[in-house]
Parts: structure tokens; sequence; C-alpha cells
């Protein structure tokens, strides 16, 4: 039984140093789902949490087929359509981690972005659709709940372009253990003017733990 005690002992520390070095698998990576409008109240993609930057706020849609959206997806059937407004909101989506991100330990993660020609929405229930084709950008938070924005860990720079390119981010936490990511849309900063825009996100990456 001492020896049993023993080897078990000298084993954990190798278990726990594997465990740390194992990708973290994020469910639902590709965002699929149905094509759906996001409804006020609704939710994300099946496995993502609506993080809208206020209450009231739609969630995001599930692309293509809407607003006059036809982009194929990168990879599987659908993708995450995440819009900025003019009237100063913007969308976002969440989950929690299997194990936590680790304070000043690094990770790669990478999705794939674009912006399509076409964007059309209404503003609000019921108001005409409007044109939200201006560019902007995504930006990736750490926290320790839904929709928790402890900490920025890195963020794209302007999407501009229509076809899907994939955009690598290191995670660095600086100032705590995360055990929830969110992916944001941000307007161009500085920001002078809110304005209408969006942003197509598929294809995220697990999150791997490097050097």
């Amino acid at each position: 039984r001492k020896l049993l005690r023993i080897s078990v002992a000298m084993m954990l520390p190798i278990f726990s140093f594997a465990q740390k070095e194992t990708p973290i698998v994020l469910t639902n990576p590709s965002f699929e789902d149905i094509p759906h409008i996001g409804q006020v109240g609704g939710s994300g993609p099946t496995g993502w949490y609506d993080c809208p930057s206020r209450p009231g706020e739609s969630a995001p849609d599930v692309q293509p087929g809407f607003w006059k959206v036809t982009r194929p997806p990168s990879n599987g059937s659908s993708y995450l359509g995440l819009v900025v407004r003019e009237k100063e909101s913007w969308e976002g989506v969440g989950q929690r981690l299997s194990r936590p991100l680790e304070a000043n330990h690094c990770y790669e993660f990478s999705l794939d972005l674009c912006k399509s020609d076409t964007y059309f929405s209404p503003t609000s229930v019921g108001s005409e659709e409007v044109p939200f084709t201006t560019p902007a950008k995504i930006i990736i938070w750490g926290g320790n709940g839904y929709c928790d924005k402890a900490e920025v860990l890195d963020q794209s720079t302007i999407i501009t372009h229509s076809r899907w390119i994939t955009y690598n981010f290191r995670l660095s936490p600086k100032k705590g253990n995360y055990s929830y990511i969110m992916i944001e849309a941000y307007y161009k900063t500085p920001v002078l003017f809110p304005y209408n825009g969006h942003v197509l996100v598929d294809n995220a990456s697990s999150i791997k733990p490097i050097a």
C-alpha cells in the first residue's frame, strides 16, 4: 500500500502537466445551427451564450440566408454574424471553457473572419432595413462568468475583405485565471462615430497551450 501511494503521488505531477498541455476544445467551434435571425431574448448558436452590450438588443444571426448574406461557410454549414450599431450597441457570444486559461500562460487560438458585401438589417423592431456593411473587428475577452469582461486577451484588425481568412490570436492572461471566453464585434478604434457594421465568424480552433 505504501508503494502504491508513492507511485500515485509520483504520477500526479505528470498527469497535471499533461492536462495543462492538452488543447481546450470548444463546444460547437464552427457555430453550427439552423440559420436564423437573432431575436430579442434569443440565444447564440448551439453551445454559445448571447452576450449583448446592453439589454433589449437582438441576439446574433446564424448565417447564411438572411439580410442578403449569401457567402458560403468556411467550415460546416453555418456561421456567426455579429453586428455593431450606430446607436452604440454591439453583439458577442461566449461559453464556459472545459478548463481555465491560466494567468501568465500563453495560448494560441484562431478564427476564420470576413465581411459580406451586402448586409441589410433593421436598427430596431419594425424599422426600415439599412446597410450594415462598414468594417468592424473582433475582440477576444476572458472572464469568470458568461459575458464577463475581465480582460482583453487579443483583438483582430478591421475586417475589410469578403473572403474567409484565418486570424491567429495569442491569449496570455495577465490579471487572473479565466473560465469563460467571449468573442465580440466592435468598431474601428478610436471610435469617432458609432456606425452600422458587421463581422462574419467561422471555424474557431481549439485553444492550444504554447511556450
